[in-house]
């Protein structure tokens, strides 16, 4: 008989979530915006406590999320380790909180959201529109579905690219490096890509633009612009300010703490769940899902969804052109048998 992963949330959160504490430097997952915090607070091991114990604290009873406990084993193990581990590594606000649920709760994989978190960090908007992104995920096929929902939902103000525009700005010595860079700003409020291009096409610096973007004089320290631009994202992501000193080794030391904090809360959140065996060849099924002549993109898709190669392979086998609800079809397939 096909083994089943056990879940008793009541047991899962009894060990792995304690009463949140009385900190005496901030109570956190009750404000509903965003606060920044100094370098010493997020690298102090009682502050990290008390954000993980938060956040677990808020996290939704594992049987009511249908893009969690829904599928197979394998896919189900994944899924919430991929949950816990999330929730454990960041500081959310309790509005937050409930609204990663939200969006959880009306099927969107862990995997999907947390794509989607990355990319709302390098815009200005509400926490709430990754619930409105992920409500349109089925409307797009490509790797890179959340920034045309994105672009659907701010009716395209920040400028949509076409092939031809990009390979017109190459003519004018704009390489994509620097397209890519200014895509990035122009998701900011007030912003437009091809504004941002033309400034730089009529002799502006991309990184005194990014300068403007951004309100500051200073960029933090970044072997490219690229990399200076999502350092100022995973500021933003842990709530540190940008502009502090030596911004890279601070980011590594908070996620250091983190990670210590996080790892015995995950097992323990882990030890109520049985980890499934694998009952196929992995690399013999991936080869017959590419003998399928299954797209390579549609694959990579599928897996950044969450999806497992059992399911994909199952996908693989249709000749479904909506091959995202082919995959949603083949877990609960799965899950049923």
């Amino acid at each position: 008989m096909k083994r089943r992963v056990v879940i008793c949330i009541a047991a899962v959160l009894a060990v792995a979530v304690t009463s949140v504490l009385a900190s005496s430097i901030i109570s956190v997952s009750v404000a509903d915006n965003a606060v920044s915090y100094d370098a010493q607070q997020l690298t102090s091991e009682s502050f990290v406590q008390n954000v993980v114990d938060s956040n677990l604290n808020s996290m939704s009873d594992f049987n009511s999320i249908q893009s969690i406990v829904n599928c197979c084993d394998e896919a189900k193990y994944n899924n919430i380790v991929e949950y816990v581990s999330f929730m454990a590594s960041h500081n959310f606000t309790s509005s937050q909180a409930k609204i990663i649920n939200k969006t959880l709760l009306a099927g969107t994989t862990i995997q999907s959201f947390i794509q989607v978190y990355k990319f709302w960090l390098t815009t200005d908007e509400d926490f709430s529109v990754i619930y409105d992104i992920c409500q349109l995920e089925g409307n797009y096929g490509n790797l890179y579905w959340y920034e045309d929902a994105f672009n659907k939902l701010t009716d395209n103000s920040h400028g949509v690219m076409e092939l031809d525009d990009i390979q017109e700005y190459n003519s004018k010595g704009i390489g994509n490096s620097d397209i890519m860079c200014a895509n990035i700003l122009s998701r900011k409020k007030g912003q437009n890509i091809y504004e941002i291009l033309n400034r730089v096409a009529d002799g502006e610096s991309l990184e005194d633009i990014a300068c403007e973007v951004y309100k500051t004089d200073v960029l933090p320290d970044g072997e490219t612009l690229y990399n200076q631009i999502m350092l100022v994202a995973e500021a933003d992501e842990y709530g540190i300010d940008f502009e502090t000193d030596k911004l890279g080794e601070t980011l590594e030391n908070i996620k250091t703490v983190y990670a210590t904090v996080a790892e015995p809360k995950i097992q323990a959140a882990l030890a109520n769940v049985e980890q499934p065996a694998m009952d196929y060849d992995e690399q013999q099924l991936f080869e017959q899902i590419e003998k399928s002549g299954m797209h390579p993109k549609q694959i990579q898709i599928l897996y950044n969804k969450g999806f497992t190669t059992k399911e994909i392979y199952r996908v693989s086998q249709t000749n479904a052109d909506d091959y995202f609800a082919a995959a949603k079809k083949a877990r609960e397939e799965l899950n049923n048998e």
